[in-house]
């Protein structure tokens, strides 16, 4: 299929879609129906207005989904809010055991390189 086959139209200049893609993948997330979505999306621009920033949208968007008996959280299939980054893991990191090499082993690391340019020398 040629380039030319698919004509894409120009995004306005000066026009922020930032807010309308949060959304529809804000509510991509949750459980709804792709119609109802789409709905909840249309009615949070709408109220938001013309190039409102993200926030406003999703501010918008939350309370449509109060008004409707929704939580504005995305829930998982138990019905948990799903958090939106993974959970840090806390735990401190094991040193690293330096007692096994004895000191024979510690110089000869040490002074490889020099072991190695005196090997290489004519």
């Amino acid at each position: 299929m040629s380039p030319d086959a698919i004509p894409v139209p120009p995004s306005p200049a000066g026009k922020n879609f930032a807010g309308r893609d949060r959304a529809l993948l804000y509510t991509r997330g949750m459980d709804l129906g792709p119609v109802q979505g789409l709905e909840f999306v249309l009615r949070s621009l709408s109220r938001a207005g013309e190039g409102a920033q993200p926030a406003v949208v999703m501010e918008e968007l939350y309370g449509i989904l109060r008004e409707s008996g929704r939580s504005p959280a995305v829930t998982g299939a138990s019905g948990a809010p799903l958090a939106s980054a993974p959970p840090i893991n806390r735990r401190s990191m094991a040193a690293n055991d330096t007692a096994r090499h004895s000191l024979a082993g510690l110089l000869f690391l040490l002074f490889r390189p020099l072991f190695a340019a005196l090997r290489q020398r004519p």
